[in-house]
């Protein structure tokens, strides 16, 4: 089907945001009686705001990478190993997004992977506990791995935190990719959570916008409401091709959601009148749509392009206007997998 062209969006946040650079020893040479004088190095920079955001986002996912590693060589289940070891590849891939994790003491960013617990946190050796430290480091007993169960609380409180943080943040796109990050931080925790059949996280928000995000325009809210109205009108198609079962239920039940949601947006953005109204009677389909497989393709295009659709808005929308969007992003992200499609690393950047 003719898919929605996304809203814009501004420049995606580089790969590598907030590298930082190596300090420089400054060194003042004097000479004249053959005296050379050093001064010593100037104090680290103190970081800012932006800075802080950063370096915290990418020690979590330092973090989860990390416990997921050792929970993974705790277990013999081979299908919990997978999805710990791609929860633990992720969570690598999100610090590398994030501009990696920086150390002071290190006057650069360091690899997370061989640097211990402690140097991720910021903690410092007392003076005259070094020696100490030395003596008892052999007794001490190796550190429990965090648990599969522990690691599933761990992500969806991760994922809140960077939300929150993307909600408030300044910098548009620190916070589209902190919001993007939440999402995938999400989709790990369900995915850990159902295979180790345990409750699953909730993904949080009904799915519906109930406010209207300030800095979004409103070409933009309506193209969003044209993208899930004409969700709405395939996912209908789907069931009406589909046999009595699980796919044409899941049609029915996301036909009405995206309808639904479609109406929000419209309702918000003051298009209500006919003549403003952007959506349409019925929309073309790509394709027949008339075996299982394709079925499930399309659903899974359709989810995968409103994933698309609400990262470009969490850029675009101003601090304290992101929430609602974020939680859409989500459940898009998650209808998609339901469909099919495998969530990305960054789901909508990547």
């Amino acid at each position: 089907m003719d898919v929605v062209s996304p809203p814009r969006s501004p420049a995606r946040p580089r790969s590598r945001l907030g590298r930082a650079t190596t300090l420089a020893v400054a060194a003042l040479a004097l000479t004249g009686c053959g005296v050379r004088v050093e001064t010593p190095p100037p104090p680290a920079p103190v970081p800012g705001p932006l800075e802080v955001v950063r370096q915290e986002a990418a020690v979590t996912s330092a973090e989860l990478a990390r416990d997921a590693a050792a929970a993974g060589e705790a277990t013999l289940d081979e299908s919990l190993f997978a999805v710990l070891e791609r929860i633990r590849l992720t969570s690598d891939e999100h610090v590398e997004a994030l501009g990696g994790v920086y150390s002071t003491e290190e006057g650069g960013v360091i690899d997370p992977a061989t640097t211990d617990e402690s140097e991720l946190e910021g903690d410092e050796v007392e003076d005259g506990d070094e020696d100490a430290d030395d003596e008892g480091a052999d007794d001490e007993a190796p550190v429990d791995p965090v648990s599969p169960h522990d690691l599933v609380v761990r992500l969806a409180e991760a994922a809140a935190a960077a939300r929150g943080a993307a909600d408030r943040l300044e910098d548009a796109p620190l916070a589209q990719l902190l919001a993007v990050v939440g999402t995938s931080r999400l989709l790990a925790a369900d995915a850990l959570a159902r295979t180790l059949d345990i409750d699953r996280p909730a993904l949080g928000g009904t799915g519906l916008p109930t406010v209207l995000p300030a800095g979004v325009g409103s070409a933009d809210l309506a193209a969003v409401a044209v993208a899930e109205d004409q969700a709405g009108f395939a996912f209908e198609i789907i069931a009406a091709r589909s046999p009595e079962g699980t796919i044409r239920n899941r049609a029915l039940a996301a036909a009405t959601r995206h309808r639904a949601t479609s109406d929000a947006w419209v309702r918000l953005a003051g298009l209500t009148d006919p003549g403003l109204d952007p959506r349409s009677v019925s929309y073309a389909l790509g394709g027949t749509a008339d075996t299982e497989e394709s079925r499930k393709e399309l659903g899974a295009s359709l989810e995968d392009a409103l994933v698309t659709s609400y990262a470009a808005l969490v850029a675009l929308a101003d601090a304290g206007g992101r929430a609602e969007l974020a939680e859409l992003h989500t459940l898009a992200a998650e209808s998609a997998r339901r469909w099919g499609q495998a969530p990305g690393v960054l789901p909508g950047l990547d």
